[in-house]
């Protein structure tokens, strides 16, 4: 008799590969005409995006998966624990290297493109890392 999937589980099988968040994020830079590599590894963590030029990473988090301060403060799941204790690893990571900053999307910023293309211009301004 085969094993049931619990409801996470399912929802992990459903998540692998590119998420409708990166897929709207993809949009926006492609607008703004910023060259990007999708689902970049660094230091053996998949980071959602760098942004070649400014040696910028992105990772687009969704609010209820990563435990946003607006709309979910509070981690009552597993899997938003695991994303949390994964997203920290990352931050760290990222940190203490002196080449490349983090940039973090939440899913709520995605609806407003104007606000959003300030922010990204404006951390390019303050943290990107301009190459060749």
């Amino acid at each position: 008799m085969a094993k049931k999937k619990s409801k996470t589980g399912k929802m992990l099988g459903e998540m692998s590969g590119t998420s409708n968040l990166e897929v709207k994020f993809s949009a926006i830079l492609d607008e703004m005409k910023i060259n990007y590599e999708q689902h970049y590894m660094f230091k053996g963590k998949e980071f959602d995006f760098l942004l070649i030029k400014y040696n910028i990473l992105v990772e687009t988090h969704g609010c209820f998966y990563h435990c946003c301060k607006t709309h979910n403060p509070i981690p009552k799941y597993k899997i938003q624990k695991n994303n949390l204790k994964n997203d920290q690893h990352k931050l760290k990571l990222v940190k203490f290297d002196k080449y490349y900053n983090l940039l973090i999307v939440w899913e709520h910023e995605l609806k407003n493109q104007v606000l959003l293309t300030e922010k990204i211009n404006n951390f390019i301004t303050k943290y990107g890392l301009i190459y060749g």
